[in-house]
């Protein structure tokens, strides 16, 4: 009998030796992250950051690609259906969980099951802007307008659930008031008519918002986090401005396969807890006005809490508002 406990202590070990050397030896090639968000965008200047960092960790090459297309659930889909390996990986922001009660093509795509939650990235606000030319000389006045004619407004957004599309939706509850939304592909494509004078208001990520505010390119008029931000001190919070219940972040996280191996996933989270520390990464981050999620929330554990959760949350908001599936 002692026997047969020794040899089977020794097979255990062994195993687990092989998958140690198995993590270690992880990545023996070029990982690809998708990014599920057009280029130039502000989902997409955090993917690039991500996957400069991880490459220098790694010692292989991090390639960024963008896979667009039905507010990301193109994406989206596409990690999902890779080989769970590592090697393809989803980077992607707040519309990941509310896809599915927005999108009719969506309501069968379930990203607490169909990915494998790697780690939660960082944390931002939005910010409201308008093209520079808008007849709004603040808050109040902005919300007056919206009160009395928010169907000459026009609001951009950069695709049906996205983020900011959210954004409005609660400004709008919170106003009683629905402005005429118009939707883009991505945000990039929002902000250039912003840029160019051709629609009214947008719930700008701050990676957007804070050099063309600083430039005067754009206005600002609020951020919709519970703080005000150091490079636009001058900004009030959505509450200080008087409007309540309308507060929205957005979050970026990292994702692979359903079904990647849990060594795998540890080893790629491992990885990014130290690019969470990399002092040259919290320092773009700041600069685009986005925080790394405290420690105690960059588990993979953590990353699929917080998706279950803000998938009831987009969901109950979708029936509360009778918003028609698109």
């Amino acid at each position: 009998m002692r026997i047969v406990r020794v040899a089977a202590v020794a097979a255990a070990a062994l195993w687990m030796s092989a998958v140690a050397v198995c993590a270690e030896g992880f990545p023996e090639r070029q990982i690809t992250i998708v990014v599920a968000a057009p280029a130039g965008g502000p989902t997409d200047t955090f993917g690039r950051i991500i996957a400069e960092s991880l490459g220098k960790t790694f010692n292989q090459r991090v390639l960024v690609e963008n896979v667009v297309g039905a507010g990301g659930l193109v994406g989206s889909r596409h990690v999902a259906s890779s080989a769970p390996d590592g090697y393809t990986l989803l980077l992607y922001n707040t519309a990941l969980t509310s896809l599915p009660a927005f999108l009719k093509a969506a309501k069968d795509f379930d990203p607490s099951t169909a990915l494998t939650p790697i780690g939660l990235i960082n944390e931002a606000p939005f910010v409201l802007v308008s093209r520079v030319d808008f007849p709004s000389s603040g808050p109040g006045d902005l919300i007056a307008r919206l009160r009395d004619d928010p169907a000459s407004i026009r609001m951009g957004h950069g695709g049906f659930g996205g983020g900011a599309h959210i954004c409005g939706l609660l400004l709008a509850r919170a106003l009683k008031a629905q402005p005429n939304f118009v939707a883009y592909r991505g945000a990039a494509a929002v902000m250039t008519d912003i840029l160019g004078g051709h629609i009214d208001l947008f719930c700008a990520q701050t990676a957007d918002a804070i050099n063309n505010i600083n430039s005067k390119s754009v206005k600002g008029f609020w951020v919709t986090g519970p703080a005000r931000l150091n490079q636009l001190a001058d900004l009030p919070t959505i509450a200080e401005a008087g409007i309540s219940g309308a507060d929205i972040s957005a979050w970026h996280g990292l994702f692979a396969p359903a079904g990647t191996p849990a060594e795998t996933v540890k080893v790629i989270n491992s990885a990014l807890a130290k690019t969470l520390q990399d002092p040259a990464v919290l320092s773009r981050f700041e600069s685009l006005g986005a925080t790394p999620v405290a420690v105690d929330r960059r588990s993979p554990e953590a990353l699929g809490k917080h998706v279950k959760a803000e998938l009831a949350r987009w969901k109950d908001l979708v029936a509360e508002l009778s918003v028609e599936q698109e």
